[in-house]
């Protein structure tokens, strides 16, 4: 990092905004693995994240079957799967107003204390420079800005980092970059590991190896590369879409099976045609016409549901009112499960 001139934000207006969901991301990250179920007893409004890191709880949320899984397995997201759990609940019930009004004290308070960062995401980005990550090959930490001149950066598409260990001198990139296999993920690591094991023991040497000896010659003949250990998968298993899922836990080297900077801007289409349609307005449904325009939302919503598990070979889209409806009631996934919603209605839930 000291050949490296830091920047703090991009200069680029096209890639600001990637920029601050990124930065929203690491905010987040800091937040819930610090986040007690302790913490939730002084009530909802009191831990309520910057509206940046509300953003990125939103679009994790939307993603309800990994959300739940990593809850299970990720002790460290304990206190997130309470507040989440507070947050369904006040859906309606004065959440929008907490959100609205300005914080309170207390509320800036815990969010200092749990992250360390200012409240504001904009002051927060002049303290957040760099975080530290592993290097694939050798375990060694490093450190690695965020922003470069360079764009090597860990926010930017152009990711490269050398590791500092002077035996090891191996590049870290956004292809080699990955979960790491201790602190918070043990569980599913080693889970994952034993699949991919199985499925390529057809491609190492015939000798009896040792689980740890094979994962090491896996990955040797990757290169440390996760695109060339999906290549390999591909060989050995048919199921693209279990692949898929195998390798979710490889995008970034974060605990969340999901890659959440592209999904808040994944978002951001559907928040913007939400906004031309005025429904975020304030209340915009609170007439009666309106409320019975949400009556049909809702029919439709639970006919496209019905539609979905009678064609589960099918590729559906919803209409945008439908959308709605759906992304609310992801909002809501565990208390839906937990009333005993038909297993057949929420398989194609995530």
């Amino acid at each position: 990092m000291a050949n490296m001139e830091c920047v703090l934000a991009p200069h680029d207006a096209g890639a600001r905004w990637p920029w601050f969901v990124g930065l929203a991301v690491e905010r987040f990250e800091k937040w819930c693995t610090a986040l007690k179920p302790s913490h939730t007893e002084q009530g909802l409004a009191s831990i309520l994240p910057p509206l940046d890191v509300l953003m990125v709880w939103h679009a994790y949320l939307l993603n309800p079957g990994c959300y739940a899984e990593d809850g299970i397995r990720v002790k460290a997201l304990e206190g997130l799967q309470q507040a989440g759990e507070d947050l369904a609940a006040a859906l309606g019930h004065g959440l929008s107003e907490s959100i609205s009004a300005d914080p309170s004290n207390t509320r800036i308070h815990n969010w200092v204390e749990m992250t360390s960062t200012p409240f504001d995401p904009f002051q927060s980005a002049e303290h957040l420079m760099s975080r530290d990550i592993l290097c694939p090959k050798c375990s060694t930490t490093v450190q690695a800005p965020y922003m470069t001149v360079e764009g090597t950066g860990y926010l930017q598409p152009g990711f490269s980092l050398t590791c500092t260990r002077k035996t090891c001198q191996f590049t870290i990139t956004p292809e080699t970059i990955r979960t790491p296999t201790n602190g918070f993920d043990q569980r599913r690591g080693q889970v994952i590991k034993r699949v991919i094991l199985r499925a390529l023991s057809l491609h190492l040497s015939e000798s009896p190896l040792s689980e740890a000896a094979r994962f090491d010659s896996v990955m040797t003949s990757a290169d440390y590369n996760m695109d060339a250990v999906r290549q390999m998968l591909t060989v050995s298993m048919n199921d693209g879409k279990f692949i898929d899922r195998i390798m979710s836990a490889y995008v970034d080297d974060k605990i969340f099976s999901v890659e959440l900077i592209g999904a808040v801007l994944r978002q951001g289409s559907f928040v913007t045609k939400m906004h031309n349609f005025q429904w975020t307005r304030p209340a915009f449904f609170d007439k009666f016409e309106e409320q019975i325009a949400l009556h049909h939302i809702i029919a439709r919503y639970h006919a496209f549901m019905e539609l979905m598990s009678s064609s589960p070979g099918t590729f559906l889209v919803p209409t945008l009112d439908i959308d709605l409806a759906w992304h609310t009631h992801q909002l809501m996934a565990r208390q839906s499960l937990g009333r005993g919603a038909p297993e057949t209605l929420v398989s194609g839930f995530s």
